[in-house]
């Protein structure tokens, strides 16, 4: 298993880490020791503690509200295939209802991939 050193908040921390997974993990740490300095900064009263906390937390929630808009995202696309087969089902009023489902959904899907994309192309300049 590898180690390699990182360092956040100022502090050199020794982490194992999977076989080729070395320079994913160097950035998520470059992410939170960025996010800590920043803290540091905002709330120069925090102790090393708090900071890291606070950092976590952040990033935690993010999280969730990632996963949370990934199930809304899942349920939207199941609503459309349902919309879909019934609208084939049906007349071709439901057709009309579903393509503008559909669509509205697309739109949610693309805003969503552009933000990601954003994420990605943040991440990897920090990587430089």
């Amino acid at each position: 298993m590898p180690l390699i050193n990182i360092s956040i908040n100022g502090r050199t921390y020794e982490l194992g880490c999977s076989e080729g997974q070395e320079s994913r993990l160097r950035a998520r740490a470059k992410e939170v020791g960025d996010r800590a300095i920043q803290l540091s900064k905002e709330n120069p009263n925090a102790d090393e503690a708090q900071i890291l906390a606070m950092v976590s937390v952040m990033m935690a929630d993010e999280l969730h509200f990632a996963h949370k808009e990934d199930q809304e995202t899942k349920h939207r696309l199941n609503a459309a295939r349902d919309a879909l087969a019934n609208a084939a089902a049906n007349s071709s009023a439901g057709e009309n209802k579903a393509a503008a489902y559909i669509a509205d959904v697309f739109d949610q899907l693309s805003d969503r991939l552009e933000r990601i994309a954003k994420r990605i192309e943040q991440s990897i300049e920090s990587d430089k």
